[in-house]
């Protein structure tokens, strides 16, 4: 089993490389899965909550303040309290358990998570199956905007895919050819 991690900051092109990576092993009768750690803990987040994934999604970035148990805060800190406390009571290992739960049963011929960003996911990852890191840069406006760095420098990479392109039909072809040329080596 191939275990596939892709780490870039905000807006770079994850979820593109991801899909195109699904599709060239598709395109070869392999099992492929997409699971997005990010996904993952907003359901933790809106189970706790009891609000749906997609309002988790809106509510991160809302700058409302609103009180909680007598407390100012804003909605998106909530939010990131909200995560914090899962993971101090269940522990990291809960955020991820799904994925460790696919690793054990090999399931599929190829596991793909666009979005590791923190090293103790990579180090839970790891145990179950080597993790072949890709690791995007990109000299995009869009990418990295939102200022947030995670823990990337920390997560060993074994390739690099640059993504330079702009959102059209020709970027995606290009991003494609890379991503196959890069495909060959792992």
């Amino acid at each position: 089993m191939k275990v596939i991690a892709i780490k870039s900051k905000d807006r770079c092109g994850k979820d593109t490389t991801a899909e195109i990576i699904e599709q060239q092993y598709l395109d070869k009768g392999m099992k492929v899965v997409i699971i997005p750690l990010s996904r993952l803990l907003k359901e933790y987040i809106g189970s706790v909550m009891g609000i749906s994934l997609t309002t988790v999604d809106h509510l991160k970035n809302d700058n409302r303040e609103i009180e909680v148990h007598g407390e100012t805060m804003y909605m998106r800190d909530y939010i990131i309290q909200t995560a914090k406390l899962i993971a101090s009571n269940f522990g990291e290992e809960v955020l991820i358990s799904h994925v460790t739960n696919v690793l054990k049963n090999k399931l599929y011929d190829v596991v793909i998570i666009p979005d590791i960003r923190f090293r103790h996911e990579y180090d839970l990852l790891n145990i179950y199956e080597k993790i072949i890191v890709i690791e995007i840069i990109s000299n995009l406006d869009s990418c990295g905007k939102n200022g947030k760095t995670y823990e990337l420098d920390k997560i060993p990479s074994d390739y690099t895919l640059i993504n330079n392109y702009v959102k059209n039909d020709i970027y995606r072809e290009t991003l494609k050819h890379n991503i196959y040329n890069l495909l060959k080596h792992i």
